[in-house]
């Protein structure tokens, strides 16, 4: 991507559009849609609630933060370097007082 100033700095460089599958050929007129005015504490839709919070995040992250084929290419290339095999197991460890006040 080109240099920008920090006003116009986005994502686009490293992420795909969020409806780039998207066009005038998906819609249809015939099928009704809801239109959710608000979604209470980032609840899952109904029938994916069994799933849980973390299930339903993970998705939703996953799609919006969908890698171009560049950054794809870069993380592959990384990922081939470094030897890494799958399955890939992230831990976040917490330390401080900020985990005994939520508990």
């Amino acid at each position: 991507c080109p240099r920008r100033s920090a006003e116009q700095e986005d994502l686009s460089c490293y992420f795909q559009p969020l409806f780039s599958g998207c066009g005038p050929d998906d819609v249809s007129l015939e099928r009704s849609t809801e239109v959710l005015e608000h979604i209470e504490d980032y609840k899952p839709p109904a029938e994916f609630e069994a799933l849980g919070y973390f299930w339903w995040n993970s998705h939703l992250l996953n799609f919006i933060f969908a890698p171009n084929r560049k950054l794809a290419g870069l993380l592959r290339a990384v990922k081939s370097s470094l030897s890494f095999r799958n399955p890939i197991i992230g831990v976040h460890v917490r330390r401080g007082d900020s985990c005994k006040l939520k508990a």
